[in-house]
């Protein structure tokens, strides 16, 4: 039994025996406050909603068929936290702590207007060496679904952490992959990580 389903089994065990429970309830306080509306915000910023802690996974390097997949279209995506704090605008960020490694942000495919599955990828700037981690089902990004003005699209945050202490040192740009069909998107927005031995 997965704990998603248990934890959904034990909410519903919960609300039988309260004669509070109310599935038409506001949504809590803390993610309808602060958050700009649509017209004021360029693009949704850091969720500040506490999200439940994601488990450490596993990179897996690609080969050169993995690599060489052409790809055939953009995604829409924002890189929002890397080891927990903003990057905002910056290019590159510093990674002292590489075995506690972790990006949050989020990911929509923009045609289908979807979280898809979809993978983080970290290639090597001056190298041919690339790894991916899949980003795991969606997580609660409410200001992303109010600023595409798509409901469904409340879940479109991810988090990855993973431990890449075993990646050599040097710069490796960040990249969400995902195949929509035959066609491999890619959303690139310039970010990269410098790791430091």
């Amino acid at each position: 039994m997965s704990a998603s389903y248990r934890l959904s089994l034990l909410a519903t065990i919960g609300c039988l025996g309260l004669a509070a429970c109310d599935s038409a309830a506001p949504p809590p306080a803390s993610d309808a406050q602060g958050a700009p509306s649509a017209a004021k915000q360029e693009q949704p910023v850091a969720s500040s909603v506490q999200a439940a802690p994601v488990l450490p996974m596993t990179l897996t390097e690609l080969d050169d068929a993995a690599k060489s997949v052409k790809t055939s279209a953009t995604g829409m995506c924002r890189f929002d936290k890397i080891n927990g704090e903003p990057i905002g605008d910056a290019t590159s960020v510093i990674v002292r702590t590489p075995a506690e490694f972790s990006v949050a942000g989020w990911l929509v495919d923009k045609e289908e207007m979807v979280r898809p599955e979809g993978v983080l990828r970290l290639q090597e700037v001056n190298g041919t060496r690339a790894w991916e981690i899949s980003v795991g089902p969606g997580t609660s990004r409410g200001d992303v679904g109010r600023y595409l003005k798509q409901e469904a699209l409340k879940n479109a945050g991810f988090e990855v952490k993973v431990d890449i202490s075993s990646l050599p040192a040097g710069e490796y740009a960040l990249s969400l992959d995902y195949y929509s069909g035959d066609r491999r998107v890619v959303c690139d927005k310039g970010k990269k990580i410098q790791i430091e031995s």
